[in-house]
This record gives C-alpha cells, structure tokens and sequence, in this order.
C-alpha cells in the first residue's frame, strides 16, 4: 500500500475500478490503461491515462504506473497467451481495487474502448488485428510501443437521456464534432434509421489531450457540438 507524504497508508480506491489491458499477441501488450465509468449499468466512458508526471494524475494513476505494476500484470498478460500459444489481439479485463488487480475474464478480441489506447500509442489496432490474422508476423517489440497524453471515450447512443432506454428511428440531423485531439468513430449519418435489433450505440467520440484536464476540456466542448 502506498504511503502518503506524512506516512499515512493512502487509499487509492474505496470503489473497484474495471480496466482492460489490450494486447497483440504473446509478446506485445499495450501499456496504456483504459479506466471504465460506468452510469445506470452501461459502459458510456472510458479514459486512456499515461501517467508522464505525477501532478497530472491522480494517487491511483502514479501509483501503478510509477510502481511498475502495469508492467507486471502485462507480462503477467503475455505469459497467459504464451502457455496457451494465443495469436491474434485481444483484451484482458481485471478489477482495481485496494492497491492490486484482480482477473475478471480474457476476450479474444478488441473490445470498444480501444481508440483510447490508439491514441495515447499511436498504433492502429484493428490494422494490426487484421494483419495478425492474415498470417503477418508482428512488427512491433514492447518497447516500440510508447505512450503519450491522456485521451477519453464517450459512447453515442440512440437512448432516452431520461431512462436510457434505446429509442431506434430516423436521426433527422447529424453533425459530429472536430477540431484537434477529436475523433469520431460512427456509421450514421442524417436521415440513418436506427434499428430496433441491435445495440444502441450510434458512434464514438474520441479526445486527445497532452493532459487529463484538456483531455475533459476537449470532450465537453465535442459534446456540446453534437447534433444528432
């Protein structure tokens, strides 16, 4: 447990926090981190956080990048894939709570979240995901993988703001939102009927920031210019 300045025990977490380490295949993992916010049970947020000093993170951010615990749980990561000789990317998911991790369960695939970690690494996953699978080997060691800045995700969705229940129909307008450090991952456009069938996420807004705090400056400036 860490310690604080006046040697107190500092809590880093009273609630558990869910986190998604992705990775290639056995050898690489990605260092960055994706923090999962949860609302009325549904995934609607997501942070990519690189800890580059410690006063632009919080004591749970410095503590398990300064403490090298994402190092070890990574390499904790690419010895699982290694005993089962795993090929391909993936998502390992694990619970953050009281100073240690605890495993939650492995998909064999990228998960939602993961432009967070693009940004913060530069790297095109799906791109890699797809070359993997083609038989491709990797061209990237772990140390070629370097991470910068904060980013955070906010799902669109075709919901009632007022009890989040899915609301499919045709989206009238549809302006997204740009600028730097913004990106938008999103199939519809105006005059898109949205299905009753599926999931009701509609898009994906992504912002970039050098720091946490303009990282959330910039999200709520893209939000505030969403017209859908």
């Amino acid at each position: 447990m860490p310690r604080s300045k006046g040697g107190e025990n500092l809590l880093l977490a009273t609630i558990p926090r869910d986190y998604f380490i992705p990775f290639f295949d056995s050898r690489q993992w990605t260092t960055s981190i994706n923090d999962l916010l949860q609302k009325i049970n549904c995934r609607v947020a997501y942070s990519a956080v690189v800890c580059q000093r410690v006063e632009n993170a919080d004591s749970v951010r410095a503590y398990l990048y300064q403490g090298k615990m994402i190092e070890r749980v990574g390499e904790r990561c690419a010895e699982a894939c290694r005993k089962i000789d795993y090929r391909g990317a993936g998502t390992f998911e694990f619970l953050f709570e009281d100073g240690e991790f605890y495993f939650i369960e492995m998909n064999t695939r990228i998960q939602v979240e993961h432009p967070v970690t693009e940004m913060v690494t530069g790297l095109d996953i799906v791109q890699h995901q797809i070359r993997i699978a083609a038989g491709e080997k990797l061209a990237l060691r772990q140390r070629d993988i370097v991470t910068r800045g904060h980013a955070i995700e906010c799902r669109i969705n075709a919901e009632d703001p007022l009890k989040f229940m899915p609301s499919p129909g045709r989206i009238t307008a549809w302006h997204p939102p740009g600028g730097p450090g913004v990106r938008v991952d999103s199939h519809a456009y105006a005059g898109y009927f949205v299905p009753p069938h599926y999931d009701s996420m509609i898009g994906k807004v992504i912002c970039y920031g050098d720091t946490r705090s303009q990282a959330i400056a910039r999200m709520r400036i893209a939000l505030s210019e969403m017209v859908s």
